[in-house]
């Protein structure tokens, strides 16, 4: 069942947030702004139902959303070095949003505009259609027909597909920025005692710029970076690696997928119970601790903090754009871009 209400009004137009629910009492919330997912409402163990994400307090504060909570990301994700990049010989300079870089689309990036939306259900699942045209601008290249599909099933597996379709040989790379903290929106703990395991045995290294140097560390030989099974966010400390310090101490790094699991990523929190399997088509996972925090924005019962929540974005490594292997992100009128993610939410009772 979805639902939709008014919640906002942002540049004079009105701000929809769509309700999906499943026969589990599981919601997830989406705003037809920046295709942002402002709720996600699931039971706890305890039989506690809150929100397993983060969320302003404020809803106006998602027009600018200096966090990029819950939002799509694109036109790509990530940072962009130089804010350059060729495609076919051409030189392309986009929008230095983020000092000398282009980050997560630019300030007319996905996360900012208003989508269409589209409601479809029936007795398995509640899907919610986002679809927008976004022509040529700022160094990108072709206009982009754009669906995004959120869809929410009775076992409480959110879907994220997205697919974009193009009239010119351009790049896109696709993600959704949402920061989970499975203790819920009432507990003010950090997620450093939250389990998460990862099927990957590298990591692209960062420079002083968070951007990739295109060297790898094997994470058998790096325990801070090892997530092959399960084990706490913090355990060996957010500020004892190198790589930790070059990040604002913490993770903000690409993992590069096994694909050789049953899971590419699951996060867990045993006071709670609640258990997030992840899977992509995607190659790899940026995992970010919220490690810069210069605001301490409002959140829905607490202030924002450092490590308050952490994301999962499934893509192609960041600033692929600008490697060989340009061509994974590359999409033409008869190559579109499909990607496809799902959070299987469930409970651990032990």
């Amino acid at each position: 069942m979805i639902s939709k209400e008014k919640v906002a009004r942002f540049y004079n137009k009105d701000v929809y947030q769509y309700n999906l629910k499943n026969t589990a009492g599981m919601q997830v919330s989406v705003l037809n702004y920046g295709g942002i997912i402002t709720k996600i409402l699931f039971y706890d163990k305890n039989g506690i139902k809150d929100n397993r994400i983060l969320a302003y307090k404020d809803i106006s504060l998602y027009k600018d959303n200096p966090m990029f909570l819950g939002a799509i990301i694109g036109r790509i994700a990530g940072r962009i070095s130089n804010g350059t990049y060729k495609l076919d010989g051409s030189l392309y300079n986009l929008e230095k949003n983020e000092k000398d870089r282009h980050l997560h689309g630019g300030t007319v990036g996905f996360h900012h505009c208003f989508w269409n939306a589209d409601i479809k259900e029936d007795n398995r699942k509640s899907i919610l259609q986002l679809r927008l045209i976004d022509k040529e601008h700022d160094g990108f290249v072709g206009d982009l027909s754009v669906l995004v599909e959120y869809s929410l099933d009775n076992d409480n597996i959110l879907e994220i597909h997205y697919f974009v379709e193009t009239n010119k040989k351009t790049i896109c790379n696709m993600t959704n920025h949402m920061y989970f903290n499975l203790l819920g929106s009432k507990s003010n703990d950090t997620i450093q005692d939250h389990y998460l395991k990862i099927d990957a045995d590298e990591i692209a290294v960062v420079d002083e710029k968070t951007l990739p140097t295109w060297d790898f560390l094997n994470v058998d030989n790096e325990k801070v970076f090892n997530f092959k099974e399960f084990r706490k966010v913090g355990l060996y400390g957010m500020n004892t690696h190198q790589q930790q310090k070059l990040v604002s101490k913490g993770y903000d790094h690409a993992f590069k997928l096994n694909k050789k699991s049953i899971n590419d990523i699951s996060l867990k929190e045993n006071k709670t119970g609640i258990r997030v399997d992840v899977n992509t088509t995607e190659d790899a996972v940026i995992i970010y601790s919220c490690n810069k925090v210069d605001i301490l924005y409002d959140l829905e019962s607490h202030k924002l903090k450092k490590y308050k929540g952490i994301t999962i974005e499934t893509q192609q490594l960041p600033d692929i754009v600008n490697t060989k292997e340009i061509d994974k992100i590359i999409i033409t009128p008869d190559k579109p871009y499909d990607s496809r993610t799902t959070f299987r939410f469930s409970l651990e009772k032990g």
